[in-house]
């Protein structure tokens, strides 16, 4: 069955610019609702007039901001009754080499890899904890609430190699990986003991896209994919297309080994471990080569 985007509302964060605002347009022509979360209040207005037909508000915050990220889902309660959809898609990369900066100004080196860490890390499982427990919260008092159905976390394969002077990045895009898989067990204990939980059908999918077309800097000579394919990913992924809907971690990435052009890697979870298996990972090609970009 298509997953129906009529009437939902879809909360993206980082929706001003690059993939956050591709995907809220997209999901906006599916008939969802789309809520973006951005700093800069001018491009979320121009983007509220790009996308029209009331299919888009927005919420001013910073995300590295605590009490900001509580208002976000106060607000989502407050004004729609829940959501459906959640992206997690907001993040930070500084690229700094931690010995020199750190010798030259600790305090402020500190704080770098604070906010690299809170945005990318702790911000999305702090949003995602605190939409399910204002939803059980709110269901357990017999309030009217929207079922949260996915929440899509936009990763990195930064996790998986090396890159100078990113290294608080890499260490949040590794520990996401952990993190999602916890909340997924966590989630189904809880359902045994939560009534109000217990009919939850909730997935947390993870995709690691290759470097792709964003405001993000990356070394020269390295390529970029069109974000339009990551954009593609995510919509399929929610509306559970295939492999997109029994698979919850999925790689996007140019020519992988013995492999030429922009594939999709499918990763299978290890039933013992509860982790993804990136031995098994099964291909399917996207896109073609002349399709990715010098930087």
């Amino acid at each position: 069955m298509t997953y129906d985007f009529n009437n939902k509302i879809a909360l993206v964060t980082g929706a001003s610019s690059g993939l956050g605002k591709l995907i809220s347009i997209e999901l906006a022509s599916l008939g969802a609702h789309v809520v973006g979360v951005a700093r800069r209040e001018e491009r979320l207005r121009e983007l509220e007039v790009q996308i029209g037909n009331g299919k888009f508000s927005y919420i001013v915050a910073d995300l590295l901001n605590p009490e900001d990220r509580k208002r976000i889902i106060e607000d989502i309660y407050t004004k729609f009754n829940g959501a459906e959809i959640l992206v997690n898609n907001a993040g930070m990369v500084k690229p700094v080499l931690a010995f020199d900066n750190f010798k030259e100004n600790r305090e402020k080196f500190l704080k770098l890899q604070r906010d690299v860490l809170e945005l990318d890390l702790i911000a999305p499982f702090d949003l995602y904890d605190a939409w399910l427990f204002e939803f059980e919260k709110r269901k357990s008092k017999g309030s009217k609430v929207r079922n949260p159905n996915v929440c899509i976390y936009i990763s990195s394969q930064s996790g998986f190699y090396a890159w100078e002077g990113a290294r608080e990045y890499q260490m949040a895009k590794t520990a996401l990986i952990a993190g999602v898989c916890e909340s997924r067990v966590e989630l189904e204990e809880l359902k045994k003991t939560n009534s109000n939980l217990e009919d939850l059908q909730l997935r947390s999918v993870v995709i690691y896209p290759d470097t792709f077309e964003s405001e993000i800097p990356i070394p020269d000579g390295w390529d970029r994919m069109p974000a339009k394919f990551i954009v593609d990913t995510t919509l399929k992924s929610i509306k559970k297309e295939g492999n997109y809907g029994k698979i919850d971690d999925i790689i996007v990435k140019m020519n992988p080994d013995g492999f030429k052009g922009i594939y999709v890697g499918f990763i299978p979870t290890d039933k013992e471990t509860k982790r993804p298996n990136f031995d098994l990972t099964m291909w399917e090609k996207i896109g073609n080569e002349d399709q990715i970009k010098n930087n």
